[in-house]
């Protein structure tokens, strides 16, 4: 048997030398096989809890947000690469990531790494989408057509070389509206449908009533919509006009029918517990009906921050936490291929409705999927794989931002903020006051 450090370098040696051979356009037979993936990751929006004010509350429910404190604060924030360290996540723009090249300035490395060895069937490439991070749907419409411009030319590439790739979009909390939002610009600007999104994977992401209409334009194939029960930031959007607070899930309406190409997914997650003595308590055997809290097992959904967030993140991310030192979102690929209907369903007959419950236990190797129409039980990562994938994050020495760390780093750029508002408001008034003298002048004169 190997040991887990054996595995650790088997399947990273592995993995590399597949990497650099696959990212190489080819005619190789065994390339023109499989078909190959654009996956892009876009990030969710800036906190806004140190610029949030009754003010800034209003503005942000107005789309109101030039030459605001907050405006300024996330320009700040979305400028400094320290915010961006944990998460998939570079900077504006649409940017590769290049899986031959060790980073460790932010999580897109390490997740996509972990993609592939999931997706062991095409040949992927990762990119990140940058986007403003506001909490505001002018500014999300005008990211949405930054990126459709930028991805259009950089498919673009691709057509030209003969590869006709696949897109799937992975938006988390408002990078899913983002994401969205691309249909919105294409819809009312009347721009030409120059790619597909073949799978778009919603994470945690504040449902929208505007949402209800874009899932079902026609440039989204596949949709998936992940949510928690542990997610307690996921309803918690204000910046909707015409609604208090966001939903999790899309609901069918008069006007709206949720389609066949829209899966709903909550997901939950299962750790054992440890006794006195720190030895873990024995699980019980997988049976049709599991308990709330069967002996040894408790509950460990993620919570909104353990969707996207590597375990060294500063706040809101458990010790406890089933996945640690992982992030939910590095285990999607494994889920959505158990899901797809064509892997699991020779005859293409729907196992499962749209709203389905994939509770996962990564301490053993099986995932059992719930729906109206019954429960089946499926194979998750081996216990080896399991341990591959965090010994992958653990040894490539992320730096543990420390809550200190964090609220001096959030405190340099609020005041640089204050400052910026501060000089505007001056040169706001002085321009009001050398106005109003100067109608004073030109009265006199006529005078």
């Amino acid at each position: 048997m190997y040991s887990r450090k054996c595995y650790f370098f088997l399947f990273l040696t592995i993995t590399l030398s597949t990497s650099i051979f696959t990212k190489t356009i080819s005619n190789d037979n065994d390339s023109a096989e499989k078909e190959t993936w654009i996956n892009v990751f876009f990030h969710g929006a800036v906190s806004i809890s140190p610029a949030l004010s009754l003010e800034t509350i209003n503005k942000v429910k107005q789309d109101d947000l030039e030459n605001t404190f907050y405006l300024e604060y996330v320009k700040n924030v979305r400028q400094n690469k320290f915010f961006s360290q944990n998460e998939p996540k570079q900077e504006v723009g649409l940017i590769p990531v290049d899986t031959k090249k060790i980073n460790i300035q932010n999580s897109a490395y390490a997740i996509s790494k972990l993609f592939d060895l999931q997706f062991l069937d095409t040949i992927n490439y990762y990119y990140t989408f940058g986007w403003s991070g506001l909490m505001s749907d002018k500014a999300r419409s005008n990211d949405a057509k930054n990126f459709y411009l930028e991805f259009s030319k950089e498919i673009k590439k691709f057509h030209n070389n003969g590869i006709f790739p696949k897109v799937r979009l992975i938006g988390f909390s408002l990078g899913g509206p983002t994401c969205l939002s691309i249909a919105k610009i294409i819809k009312t600007e009347k721009l030409p449908i120059l790619f597909y999104i073949d799978e778009l994977i919603l994470i945690a992401t504040p449902i929208f009533e505007e949402a209800l209409t874009l899932v079902s334009e026609p440039i989204f194939k596949k949709i998936y919509n992940f949510y928690s029960g542990s997610d307690r930031v996921q309803v918690l959007d204000f910046s909707q006009k015409n609604r208090h607070f966001s939903k999790q899930l899309f609901e069918s309406t008069k006007d709206f029918k949720i389609k066949d190409n829209l899966l709903q997914i909550k997901l939950e997650i299962l750790r054992p517990i440890k006794n006195k003595n720190g030895k873990i308590i024995l699980s019980p055997k997988w049976k049709p009906m599991l308990p709330r809290h069967s002996v040894g097992i408790r509950k460990s959904s993620p919570g909104h921050c353990e969707w996207w967030f590597l375990q060294y993140t500063s706040t809101l991310y458990r010790n406890t936490f089933a996945l640690t030192p992982l992030p939910a979102v590095a285990f999607i690929p494994t889920i959505i291929n158990n899901l797809n209907n064509n892997k699991i369903e020779p005859k293409k007959i729907k196992l499962f409705d749209n709203k389905v419950t994939v509770k996962i236990r990564p301490f053993e190797d099986y995932m059992e999927i719930e729906s109206s129409r019954g429960k089946t039980k499926l194979n998750f990562l081996s216990k080896d794989k399991f341990n591959l994938f965090k010994d992958i994050v653990y040894n490539l020495n992320f730096t543990k931002i420390t809550g200190q760390m964090y609220a001096e780093k959030v405190g340099v750029e609020i005041e640089k903020a204050k400052i910026k508002i501060k000089n505007y408001n001056k040169n706001k008034k002085r321009e009001k006051k050398s106005k109003k003298n100067g109608y004073r002048k030109v009265f006199n004169q006529e005078k």
